[in-house]
């Protein structure tokens, strides 16, 4: 499984094309609507031809998933953790001079934060500000005047806790305006509970109600921007 580049998915489009407007004939027929209306759904004026595009992107992002999940017993998982990741979390690591597979991962991996949030056990491979964990969307845009303050953007949920209270360390003071925002998250961070370091934090795919991801749920999700489809 690997990112296609744009020519492969141009000479797909092509051929289903020319099938879709000709046939079985070799009679040039005028194409009444574009390409990318065709591959609406029907109640949204196409017929519901695949978006090859998309649908790679989503077959990948399953392998994310996989990652982010941790496993323990997952063989994959635990090839390709020494190999790509050397102690940093997916959603942080950068290299893509690598395999063409995990080029592909590291173009798409963004993607899945629009369905992605965490169950938080021990606090590790969750990016306290970034990712969804403590309510229904990340902390940096439920608190913007706090983050906009901290020294580093990038801990952990772990990292600010250090065993008894949480610490946030700011790189400026606070002023009078953002106290409310500041108890009111002090508030919330009272009701968690971090657990042993053995534990790791489990994700939650918001797309779908079992909580796991499925290939469909995200290529409707990136399909149609989170719009109701029929079946």
């Amino acid at each position: 499984m690997y990112r296609l580049c744009e020519e492969n998915h141009h000479k797909m489009d092509t051929i289903r094309s020319q099938f879709f407007w000709r046939g079985a004939g070799n009679n040039f027929k005028s194409h009444m609507i574009r390409w990318d209306q065709l591959c609406l759904p029907k109640n949204f004026g196409g017929i519901g031809i695949l978006n090859t595009r998309l649908l790679n992107d989503a077959l990948l992002l399953k392998w994310v998933w996989r990652i982010l999940a941790q496993r323990t017993g997952d063989l994959c998982y635990q090839l390709l953790r020494p190999k790509y990741l050397h102690n940093k979390t997916l959603m942080n690591s950068k290299n893509r001079t690598c395999s063409q597979f995990w080029k592909g991962i590291q173009t798409v991996k963004y993607k899945i934060r629009f369905g992605l949030a965490f169950k938080v056990h021990n606090g590790r491979d969750t990016i306290f500000w970034d990712d969804v964990w403590l309510t229904n969307v990340p902390l940096r845009l439920d608190f913007p005047e706090i983050y906009i303050k901290c020294r580093k953007k990038d801990d952990w949920v772990r990292d600010l806790w250090d065993g008894e209270a949480w610490s946030i360390p700011l790189c400026r003071p606070l002023v009078s305006s953002n106290l409310p925002a500041w108890d009111k998250l002090m508030d919330q961070l009272e009701a968690v509970q971090l657990h042993s370091d053995s534990e790791p934090n489990t994700p939650i795919w918001l797309l779908k109600k079992s909580g796991t991801y499925t290939t469909k749920s995200n290529y409707r999700f990136l399909s149609y921007g989170g719009l109701q489809t029929k079946e």
